[in-house]
């Protein structure tokens, strides 16, 4: 259930920040950047929580499996992390272009 509500909370942070902005732009965010924290942390607990399951089946002899599904979790991760990456820049971008108003 984690690995699945995770990567949700690593997308999906940035963009509350997003409308939170665009409902109420006379009022900016004080600190938009602990939006980016909680999601780049939900991202790395993410990509943790996939290297320990490689890990488990690695302890017991499960060869096959890692070999099974190495490649795809290395697509999902680093997928994960481009998509956070670009949300919390448009975020960032727009946080602190309207503070410069």
């Amino acid at each position: 259930m984690l690995l699945i509500l995770t990567p949700l909370l690593a997308v999906l942070l940035p963009i509350a920040g997003l409308l939170r902005l665009q409902k109420r732009p006379e009022r900016p965010l004080r600190r938009p950047w602990l939006f980016s924290l909680g999601s780049f942390a939900a991202c790395c607990a993410v990509i943790c929580l996939e290297l320990r399951a490689l890990g488990l089946r690695a302890e017991h002899g499960d060869i096959s499996g890692i070999l099974d599904t190495w490649q795809a979790a290395l697509k999902i991760s680093a997928g994960l992390s481009i998509v956070t990456l670009l949300v919390n820049l448009l975020f960032l971008y727009a946080a602190f272009s309207e503070r410069r108003k």
